[in-house]
C-alpha cells in the first residue's frame, strides 16, 4: 500500500508532485524532531533534488547510479543514506512516486489505462497493473471504477 502520508483517501483522492517529499519529512521529523536529518541520511537539498528529479522523470527508467550521481554519491552509499532519510529504498519511492501519479490520472478518467501505464514510466501495461495490485490491493480498472 502507498505510504500513509500519501495515500489518497475519498477527501482528498489526488496526490500532489510534492507528497513524496513531505511524506519523507514527516518519516524523519518523527523519528528526528522537526529540523533533524539522520546522522548519516541526505541533507534536505539531497532529497528535495532527487524527488524533483524522479516526479520529472517518471515516465522512463532511472537507474540507482543515476539518481546517486545527482547528489555526488556511490550506489552503495546513496541507497544507504537515501533509506535513512526518508524510510524507504530508492526504488521504492521510484514506484510510490508512479503509482501516485497513474492515480491522478486515473481520477482525470482522460486516458486510458494503457497510457496511464506508459505515461508513468512502464514497458507494459501488465507490469503496470501488477504493481498497482500490489501496491493499492486493486487493479487501477478496479481503482478508476470505484471513482
Amino acid at each position: 500500500m502507498l505510504h500513509a502520508a500519501i495515500r489518497p483517501t475519498a477527501e482528498a483522492p489526488g496526490l500532489a508532485a510534492g507528497a513524496l517529499l513531505l511524506s519523507a519529512s514527516v518519516t524523519s521529523s518523527r523519528t528526528h524532531g522537526p529540523d533533524a536529518w539522520p546522522d548519516r541520511g541526505l541533507a534536505r537539498w539531497q532529497v528535495r533534488k532527487v524527488a524533483e528529479y524522479v516526479q520529472a522523470n517518471l515516465d522512463r527508467a532511472m537507474s540507482l547510479a543515476e539518481l546517486a550521481a545527482l547528489v555526488r554519491l556511490s550506489r552503495f552509499h546513496f541507497c544507504t543514506a537515501f533509506r535513512l532519510a526518508t524510510g524507504m529504498t530508492p526504488g521504492e519511492w521510484v514506484t510510490e512516486a508512479r503509482i501516485g501519479r497513474a492515480v491522478e490520472l486515473l481520477e482525470a478518467q482522460e486516458l486510458s489505462i494503457t497510457q496511464i501505464a506508459l505515461e508513468v514510466g512502464y514497458e507494459t501495461p501488465s507490469s503496470f497493473t501488477a504493481r498497482f495490485r500490489q501496491r493499492m490491493g486493486m487493479t487501477p480498472s478496479q481503482y478508476r471504477r470505484r471513482l
